[in-house]
């Protein structure tokens, strides 16, 4: 807070009315005695009254009878000087009314002109310094000109040497040089102007004991420091004592008192620090309350309104960022709009007003997907950035954010334009940032969240490195303490991720899940990275598990998914992300498990999501929405068969193809391509078959070369060719198919859940290959594949019949079956025995784990005792239908290939059996 020291005339404000003073005025003639003490005492009147009604006319007035005071008061006269002086504090005030620049101009035109009148040492001297200096830094607010800074940082030091310690005005001269230093600080950072605003703010409240009455001035301005202080040192303490320092003063000034609107905003502002730097949402509030109740007070829209308007509306929309109430965000809106429409062309902050206006109308559009506010947005991010000084710290901030309002209008336009220069400019931001810049480990988290935004459409691996690269850097010199010290893990983390992701290797997967539980055992529930931390550190397992397929992963996954969504509710801005991810955490946990109830769960979840973002349809999840719950639909189809599941995600499918961006295209073509195989097996309509291959084709161009979905590509675009070469080109198809396989096989470790179905349709086309060919080395190659797969398989893999219905061809039953008929069709007899009795053996296990004795089934009920005896029945047969001998010699091929398909039919029987029995009450 600045303050004016007292008027230099030899007049005092008395309580006589005004008007009964006017009267006497017009009573006398200019030429009288009395005239001129009678024309200062009413001028100190009207001013004396504007401040008390705030009555523009009485401002008015009162400036144009102190310019009369000045005519009958000529150079040379030894009171021309202070009554100078009065005429530009009393310009100052009309200025800080009414913002007319020419006011401020002369105001500091004389006021210049009384220092420069006499030398230091005049008594007058530093008065005149203190009101000079408070009409230099008003000029400063306008212009942002940090040379006039350096200009009051001279003249007040000059005027503090001449000023001895029981001088009437040091208290008001120190208090005026460390406001400046302060605002030095600010532009340039050099610690040296803190501190010595510190120093001087300490002297000046040594000078102002408890019972002064402008103490309270002193104990803001010196909690303003403190916050400053708090913000390069990262200690707690100073935050505490700016918190100590504002209520003190608050305790001190009333409302509608000056500086009570400062006050108040200021200890918003440190409260909202605390809420920043530890995450507490009760902090938040708190300074969501300063701010209202300032808002209710300040009634003059000056630059203190704007401050507090500014600060106000960052709160709200960061409010809203949490909870999603849109009404917060209308406000900041509508907060920041004002704040920027009192102020003038070239007030210094109005780049940062632009800036928060274009954040909160970019925030808007995300929501609602209103492309006006995308447009304004733009236009406001572009202007803040061309009156934002080159050397401004707050710029590389600014950059980031536009970076983002660009790659949103990319994503609606695909204007690859915006899209590069989206990148550019944060990886120019980057460039410019150094550990010394002010708010350093803010900033750099900022920027490489918004550079791993552009990541996303660019898919440049090289800036994933740049980002990991400047999070560590910045960590290094992060307190533990500060928010942007957890914000640097999470963005580290989600670059390693996507690292991942995009074509690295597993070390960086491990990276990714060793980074974010890091970061989950650095935050606590309530904290503001709480949700996004366990929702970060649960996709990094699930992504995880999709390499290896080790369940531990998946199931962690899945408590911090609920972890999470303990912690969000509806409307809230992780609700949505939250509720999606657990919902496709739980559908793959169906898939790999049978758990029906896990897939029932997801679809509820996902459904919800769907119905949330198909009001705002526009919005940038949607598109994952619809392919999360298409995927969701087509695992209850493979279940269920019921094919109005398989028309829903297909019809799905297409609605998010139309809505992908390019990085995310190959994974809806490759989705895509699977439906449409899955309905030519329901319907054979060779159209689905063909539009399938182009599908796999495009995304088997576009997927990056180590993605690693890349495995699963070519299991499902080999399946897809091999029904193919059942119309046309056999030979051709199947050789496609069989490199595909492959690869496959090449890209999935041995103990991968899919490595098992690989080797089978990698045999069976090699077989089929070999029969069309009549190639015996293809034929003895499947065999091969065949064996060792019977041999190797892992206990409780869905070949071996313990998965779902929708996996039945692909149970052992038939598994052991094609080895066995490879074997018979390239005659090796005793290798078929040999295989069909693996098949016998792993069945006899399977009964062995049933849990319960028979004859218990058969006490059950009527049913338990039919299924008991069935069981039996079947059993009995299998223990028969190994392949048949006649007398102790072989039997001829074509007994042992019909024994070979009884076998697939007792085999196919007794699965529908087990499954009755498991599915009763304790078996």
């Amino acid at each position: 807070m600045v303050e004016i020291s007292q008027s230099i005339a030899h007049a005092e404000d008395t309580d006589d009315p005004v008007e009964r003073t006017r009267q006497r005025l017009d009573s006398l003639n200019s030429e009288d005695v009395e005239y001129v003490a009678t024309l200062n005492a009413f001028a100190n009147q009207l001013m004396a009254r504007f401040k008390r009604s705030g009555n523009p006319k009485d401002l008015d007035e009162g400036v144009e009878r102190t310019k009369e005071l000045l005519a009958f008061i000529p150079p040379g006269h030894s009171d021309h000087f202070p009554m100078l002086c009065n005429l530009g504090l009393v310009l100052q005030t009309r200025f800080k009314f009414r913002g007319d620049a020419e006011d401020l101009t002369q105001a500091i035109n004389y006021l210049q002109a009384c220092v420069e009148s006499c030398p230091p040492q005049h008594p007058n001297y530093v008065p005149f310094v203190a009101n000079l200096a408070i009409g230099l830094r008003t000029r400063y607010s306008q212009v942002g000109d940090v040379s006039i800074l350096d200009e009051i940082v001279e003249i007040c030091s000059t005027a503090l040497h001449v000023c001895g310690s029981d001088h009437r005005y040091r208290d008001v001269l120190l208090n005026n040089l460390a406001n400046t230093l302060k605002d030095r600080f600010e532009q340039r950072a050099d610690r040296a102007d803190l501190d010595m605003a510190l120093t001087h703010y300490q002297a000046c409240l040594d000078l102002r004991p408890p019972g002064h009455p402008k103490r309270y001035i002193i104990l803001g301005n010196l909690g303003d420091v403190l916050l400053f202080k708090f913000q390069e040192d990262g200690d707690l303490q100073d935050l505490q004592g700016a918190a100590s320092h504002y209520v003190a003063a608050l305790q001190l000034c009333s409302p509608g008192q000056e500086g009570y609107v400062v006050l108040l905003t200021g200890l918003g502002v440190v409260f909202w620090t605390f809420y920043e730097t530890q995450g507490d949402m009760q902090k938040m509030e708190m300074a969501i309350g300063c701010y209202q109740t300032a808002l209710a007070s300040s009634t003059v829209a000056n630059l203190d309104h704007v401050r507090l308007l500014d600060n106000y509306g960052g709160a709200l929309r960061t409010r809203y960022t949490k909870f999603g109430d849109v009404s917060d965000l209308n406000q900041a809106i509508q907060y920041f709009t004002t704040s920027y429409s009192i102020q003038s062309p070239s007030f210094p902050g109005r780049p940062i007003t632009l800036h928060l206006l274009g954040v909160a109308l970019l925030t808007r559009f995300n929501a609602t997907g209103k492309n006006s506010d995308l447009v304004l947005s733009i236009e406001h991010l572009a202007s803040s950035l061309q009156l934002c000084a080159p050397s401004s710290h707050e710029r590389p901030g600014m950059l980031s954010v536009y970076s983002s309002a660009l790659l949103a209008r990319f994503k609606a336009e695909g204007d690859a334009e915006d899209l590069n220069l989206a990148a550019s400019l944060c990886k120019d931001a980057l460039t410019s940032l150094s550990p010394g810049h002010v708010n350093y480990s803010s900033v750099v988290a900022t920027v490489t969240a918004g550079l791993l935004d552009c990541f996303e459409q660019t898919g440049n691996i090289d800036d994933v490195q740049v980002i990991i690269d400047h999070c560590e850097s910045a960590l290094l010199c992060t307190p533990p303490a500060e928010t942007a010290f957890i914000a640097l893990k999470a963005i580290r983390a989600k670059a390693y991720l996507k690292k991942f992701k995009n074509g690295g290797d597993k070390p960086d997967i491990d990276l990714a899940v060793d980074s974010f539980r890091d970061v989950v055992q650095g935050v606590s529930e309530g904290h503001v990275e709480h949700i996004p931390a366990h929702n970060g550190y649960a996709t990094a397992l699930q992504t995880r598990f999709e390499l290896t397929t080790r369940h531990r992963d998946l199931d962690e996954a899945i408590e911090h998914y609920r972890i999470a969504r303990r912690g969000c509710r509806p409307g809230d801005t992780n609700y949505v992300s939250v509720c999606m991810n657990l919902g496709n955490a739980l559908r793959m946990r169906s898939e790999y498990s049978d758990d029906l109830d896990a897939l029932d769960e997801s679809i509820v979840l996902l459904s919800e999501v769907d119905e949330i973002l198909s009001a705002a349809s526009r919005n940038s999840q949607y598109f994952a929405s619809l392919a999360n719950l298409s995927t969701a639909l087509f695992v209850r189809f493979q279940m269920q068969r019921n094919i109005a599941d398989l028309n829903d995600a297909i019809e799905r499918t297409i609605c998010a193809l139309a809505l992908s961006t390019p990085s995310e295209e190959f994974l809806i073509h490759f989705t895509f391509a699977t439906l449409l195989s899955v309905r030519y097996d329901e319907h054979n309509v060779l159209d689905d078959l063909a539009d399938s291959l182009k599908h796999f084709s495009t995304a088997a161009d576009r997927m990056p070369e180590k993605h690693h979905f890349r495995s699963r590509l070519c299991l499902n675009y080999g399946h897809a060719l091999v029904k193919v070469a059942e119309h046309r080109d056999p030979i051709p198809n199947l050789n496609f198919a069989i490199t595909l396989y492959t690869e496959a096989m090449t890209r999935s470790r041995n103990d991968h859940y899919d490595w098992p179905l690989a080797v089978m349709w990698l045999a069976r086309a090699v077989y089929q290959r070999g029969e069309i060919l009549s190639s015996t080395d293809d034929l003895w190659t499947a065999i091969g594949l065949l064996r060792g797969l019977t041999q190797t398989v892992p206990e409780g893999h869905f070949i071996l019949g313990t998965s779902t219905p929708a996996r039945r061809p692909l149970r052992w039953p038939f598994l052991s079956a094609d080895a066995t008929a490879c074997a018979i069709s390239e005659g090796r007899v005793e290798l078929a025995i040999e295989l069909s009795e693996h098949g016998r053996g792993l069945l006899w296990s399977q009964m062995a784990r049933i849990r319960t004795p028979l004859d218990s089934l058969r006490a059950v009920d009527g049913e338990g005792w039919t299924l008991a005896s069935e069981f039996e029945r079947l059993s009995s047969r299998l223990a028969r239908s190994s392949v048949p001998t006649s007398n102790g010699v072989l039997s001829s091929r074509l007994s042992l290939e019909e024994g070979a398909r009884q076998y697939r039919l007792l085999s196919k029987e007794m699965d529908a059996v087990v499954e009755r029995i498991r599915a009763k009450e304790g078996f």
